[in-house]
């Protein structure tokens, strides 16, 4: 106990008087002498090379062919690491494992048995753990028995005892008995029954219904179990089973083929009553009630009499079926149940005849409770004398039910109609198609008309259409109108004439219409050059698809557009000389349209006009080009040169164009004539030929120049859009 109580303390010391490997061997050999009395507590040196330094070796084999276990593995408690054995069946345990320590070692391969050996290990010798493991065994070596899934398949066990394999499969119409674990014949057990009972077998095969046929191995011992029915019993066996009379259990070996018969007797039978009529059939002993209950089962035997009740207003009319026994005139028949019974009863009453008519546009359905009417297909029906009817009317999608007529007239339209038939009866029901209201609102200049008619807005604007109808509105504008846009149930159709509704519901249609000149191109005209003017930042841009961009000359100020469909304006105030150069000449197509929106605020700039559009060239007064300007007495001139001479056009003066107002300009020519329009108006024209030669320079917007170094003359007013294309759109 000193020794082991001074433990530290001789660690500390000898840790510092013996330094390194001297020190090491030292306290190994302290720690041996320790380990022989037993005494293991405190041997720690405290020195983590020290105390981890052990290794413990060994090999895995098996234990009956010594052959080398590879991959096995080998663990130890208290833990180190978990060793894995090589190729030789060959394991190390070199980290973690302490000196002078007890340690359990277990060995682990699948398929074998775990072992597990001690070891205490050492200093200065092997710390060797070898292993040989048994090989689990699964069955005995040499047995044989039938496959578990393949009944066809005789197995062998290994001679080590470890697998099952198979050793012979049996042959077509052979199969492997379990009690000698060999191929014999195969037995055919052929089971016929009546039908009031079932059939099973032990081992199983047999489970008639529906497999009443199996087969089994020769000289098995099989077991047949008759099961009756309910309401039957078991009669007897016959065939092979006819030894065991009308025990429920069978029991057979096997050596042949065997057929076997299976009786069952019924204990009750079932009657059922088939009524036509009004009238009611009861049985005694109670069962049948019919109306409502008109099958039942009774004892095997037993007498069971009906007894037939007529409904007011009719009378007993015949038995049938099964009641052949019975006179027509006896409201009461005894029936033997020696068997299955179906019997046949007529009531003969007084009836009457319900018709349905459906009137109206619309579509519906009336359907009768009780069943028989069901109009459209079967309107007319016969009930009997005093019988309570109720008609229900339905409507078809698209169609209201409006009323009841004939012996239903009165009854409200959202209530079904109750008739007692007393009589015949006769009776209509009116079915409309729903109509719903329809609005038109217009915008602008122009017409829209509907299909069937109804709308015709301007003037008529409301109408109703039939649910389910396809409604075409067709819109017309006005002169030199264009359609600008639907809207409402038509918000689809854009610019399109016409536009088609299908009425489900009550719905609205707008159309706006808007001068031509506002919207963009027809298909037949090509834009050559079209200019925005766009507000923030001021710039100017040429929007004709590959165009080349415009330039500047002189101030510009952008200022509110006429509408804003053609965005932003241009101004050229009278103060100075603000024009734009588009950097673009034009090459005189055969046709041609130049238009621009314009509002003048005063007498032209540098003269007595001022110039909207130019393209002419400036090198010579009467050079190749085109020209529009504004008198300063309001009227509107355009002029085309070929170099040699001029066709000038000109309009009235004064109320062409005042001061103030807006306007659409435009110059239009071709092979036959030359025209200005103002606002979509021709205002003047000249017959063709027209004197036009391309430029040699570049068009200008709200000035031009005399010659190269000539005075300009600018546009006093605001520019709009610019657009110039080559069809004669006027």
């Amino acid at each position: 106990m000193r020794l082991l109580a001074a433990g530290p303390f001789l660690t500390a010391r000898v840790g510092g008087l013996i330094p390194g490997h001297m020190g090491e061997v030292f306290w190994r050999t302290v720690c041996a002498c320790l380990l022989a009395q037993g005494i293991v507590v405190g041997c720690s040196s405290g020195d983590a090379t020290v105390d981890d330094s052990a290794i413990i070796v060994g090999k895995v084999v098996d234990a009956e062919s010594l052959t080398p276990l590879v991959g096995a593995q080998v663990r130890t408690m208290p833990e180190t690491v978990v060793a894995t054995t090589n190729g030789d069946g060959e394991y190390v345990i070199d980290a973690n494992a302490k000196l002078a320590t007890r340690y359990q070692v277990l060995a682990r391969y699948e398929g074998y048995e775990d072992q597990t050996k001690i070891i205490t290990t050492a200093v200065n010798q092997e710390n060797r753990v070898d292993f040989a493991l048994t090989l689990q065994r699964v069955c005995s070596p040499g047995t044989r028995r039938c496959g578990d899934d393949e009944p066809e398949r005789v197995e062998l066990c290994s001679t080590r005892g470890d697998a099952w394999s198979v050793e012979e499969t049996c042959a077509v119409g052979r199969s492997c008995q379990a009690a000698s674990a060999t191929c014999v014949t195969d037995r055919m057990v052929t089971v016929t029954r009546t039908a009031e009972g079932a059939v099973v077998s032990s081992p199983a095969g047999i489970n008639c219904p529906p497999s009443c046929a199996g087969e089994f191995p020769d000289a098995t011992s099989i077991s047949l179990t008759a099961v009756p029915f309910q309401m039957s019993t078991f009669a007897g066996w016959s065939g092979a089973c006819a030894g065991s009379g009308t025990e429920p259990v069978c029991s057979l070996t096997l050596d042949a083929d065997v057929a076997v018969g299976a009786a069952f007797d019924a204990n009750a039978f079932e009657l059922t009553v088939l009524r036509n009529g009004q009238g009611r059939v009861v049985s005694e002993p109670a069962g049948i009630n019919c109306g409502s209950t008109c099958a039942a089962f009774f004892d095997r035997d037993s007498t069971v009499t009906l007894t037939a009740t007529p409904n007011a207003g009719s009378e007993f009319g015949a038995w049938s079926g099964d009641a052949s026994g019975c006179g027509d005139t006896d409201l009461t028949c005894s029936i033997v149940m020696s068997e299955d019974r179906a019997v046949g009863v007529r009531f003969d009453g007084i009836s009457y005849a319900l018709s349905v008519t459906r009137l109206g546009s619309g579509t519906g359905s009336v359907v009768s409770t009780p069943s028989g009417i069901n109009c459209g297909a079967d309107c007319t029906e016969s009930y009997g004398q005093g019988e309570d009817v109720t008609l229900v009317a339905t409507p078809s999608a698209g169609s209201t039910f409006t009323a009841w007529g004939g012996d239903c007239a009165g009854t409200d339209p959202g209530s079904d109609c109750v008739l007692n038939m007393s009589e015949a009866k006769d009776v209509t029901a009116a079915f409309d198609v729903e109509r719903y209201a329809a609005t038109v609102s217009v915008t602008g200049s122009g017409v829209v008309a509907s299909n069937p008619a109804g709308i015709n807005c301007g003037s008529t604007c409301n109408a109703e259409f039939l649910g389910g109808e396809d409604v075409v509105f067709t819109a017309t504008p006005g002169a030199r109108q264009v359609v600008a846009a639907w809207g409402g149930a038509c918000a689809s159709a854009g610019r399109a004439s016409t536009c088609t509704v299908s009425v489900t519901q009550a719905f609205s249609v707008s159309v706006s219409f808007a001068p031509f000149y506002e919207w963009p191109l027809t298909a037949d005209a090509r834009c050559l050059l079209l200019l925005h003017f766009d507000q923030a930042p001021p710039s100017i841009a040429n929007a004709c698809g590959g165009g080349v961009a415009a330039t500047s000359s002189g101030g510009f100020t952008s200022v509110a557009s006429r509408t804003a469909g053609l965005l932003q304006a241009f101004s050229a105030p009278a103060t100075g000389p603000g024009h734009i150069e588009t950097a673009r000449r034009l090459l005189a197509p055969s046709a041609a349209t130049i238009e621009l929106t314009i509002r003048r605020s005063g007498n032209g700039i540098g003269g007595t006009h001022g110039v909207l559009y130019g393209d002419k060239d400036s090198t010579e007064p009467d050079g190749a080009g085109i020209e529009i300007f504004v008198a300063d007495n309001g009227g509107l001139t355009a002029q085309t040169f070929d170099g040699a001479g001029a066709t000038t056009i000109v309009s009235a003066p004064a109320a062409t164009i005042a001061v103030g107002t807006w306007y659409q300009v435009a110059a239009s020519l071709d092979g036959a004539a030359f025209r200005l329009m103002v606002d979509g108006t021709q205002v003047a024209s000249t017959p063709g030929p027209v004197a036009w030669v391309a430029s040699s320079s570049t068009a200008w917007v709200g000035a031009k120049r005399e010659g190269r170094t000539g005075a300009i003359f600018g546009f006093n007013g605001v520019i709009d859009e610019l657009r110039v294309s080559d069809s004669a759109r006027y």
